[in-house]
């Protein structure tokens, strides 16, 4: 979704805004429940792994094709797809980054609360940018 010019659209700036938050999400609500620092720099270091994970996986699964966030049905199943890839990659991330296994609840976990939360994001998204584009 990049312009001609290569660079990215308004529209596929704020899609990937709303990614980001969407890990950012996670990372302040575990580290919450888990009574940790919801510091900036440990909010980051707790979300990028995944963060990392998705911004490798969603460009090879077509994330941010239009036909992406073409209708409802269709970004809710390209969110979930891409989610799926993204948490196994991103749970390979955080294992070498604090050189431990993989815990498979805690991969249960994420995956289901990121799973849910981008296809709430990705569905929203979809249907404003569809009002708006019928209204015009």
């Amino acid at each position: 979704m990049s312009r001609p010019d290569g660079r990215f659209s308004a529209g596929t700036l704020l899609l990937i805004a709303g990614d980001i938050l969407v890990f950012l999400i996670f990372s302040i609500a575990g580290r919450a429940d888990h009574e940790m620092s919801l510091s900036l720099i440990d909010t980051l270091k707790t979300a990028m792994p995944f963060i990392l994970g998705w911004f490798i996986t969603a460009p090879l699964m077509g994330a941010y094709r239009p036909e992406a966030v073409e209708n409802m049905p269709a970004a809710a199943k390209k969110a979930a797809a891409t989610m799926v890839i993204a948490t196994i990659v991103g749970l390979l991330l955080r294992a070498l980054y604090l050189q431990r296994g993989v815990n498979i609840l805690f991969g249960v976990i994420t995956l289901g609360f990121n799973l849910v939360l981008m296809v709430i994001w990705r569905v929203a998204y979809t249907g404003v940018k569809n009002r708006k584009t019928a209204a015009s």
